[in-house]
């Protein structure tokens, strides 16, 4: 049955339900073969394909979840979908985050073709997709808007592409320095922490949601 729901949620979407499978699949290898073709696999290449999986990959994660929110939390009558369907989605929510997981490892396997220690940056761009995760259930449901969940994420994307630091942390993740234990001790980890505490927030706050329109 949650199979099901999952199915019809991403069918709604039609179109916008192919746009994270073509920009995993069709945007970042149009981005990053060129370059590899011109510099060849060279460590400037490898930092440009570090920045494209940095800013734009974690970003999609919640593509779905967003768009399939607006009518649960913004919709007119959105009462009726609480009355006769599960009164929180983070069963389907987790599928369908899981399912762009599986997604990103095929990318990162054709990546690993060229630079086989890129595997490393899977754990990089898993957590801080996490993070992203769980920050946007906990706002949807906190805030009670959609909208505002996409501003804080792509404000929050903005200035860590613009807003240079000596070191990385959890919340200004980008890095272009190799993926090393210090950095998944002082990063990573408090990334995971984060997001399951605010995925937390989020299946509370979805559990208690009731803004009738």
């Amino acid at each position: 049955m949650i199979w099901r729901r999952v199915f019809l949620q991403l069918k709604g979407l039609r179109v916008f339900a192919s746009v994270p499978p073509i920009v995993l699949f069709v945007v970042l290898p149009a981005l990053f073969i060129p370059v590899l073709e011109i510099f060849g696999p060279s460590e400037d290449t490898y930092r440009i394909l570090l920045q494209c999986i940095q800013t734009i990959m974690p970003f999609f994660s919640i593509w779905w979840i967003i768009l399939i929110s607006r009518e649960y939390i913004e919709n007119d009558g959105n009462e009726l979908l609480f009355t006769f369907k599960p009164k929180t989605l983070w069963r389907e929510y987790l599928i369908i985050f899981i399912f762009y997981l599986i997604l990103a490892f095929f990318a990162f396997l054709i990546f690993s073709f060229y630079y086989p220690a890129i595997w490393w940056e899977y754990v990089r761009f898993f957590c801080v997709a996490s993070m992203f995760f769980g920050g946007a259930y906990a706002l949807m449901y906190v805030t009670g808007s959609v909208a505002l969940t996409f501003l804080v994420i792509m404000v929050l994307i903005i200035i860590n592409m613009t807003v240079p630091v000596q070191q990385p942390n959890p919340i200004h993740y980008i890095c272009l320095l190799p993926f090393d234990r210090s950095i998944f001790l002082t990063v990573c980890l408090p990334q995971f922490i984060i997001a399951v505490i605010l995925f937390i927030i989020g299946v509370i706050s979805n559990s208690r949601f009731k803004k009738y329109r």
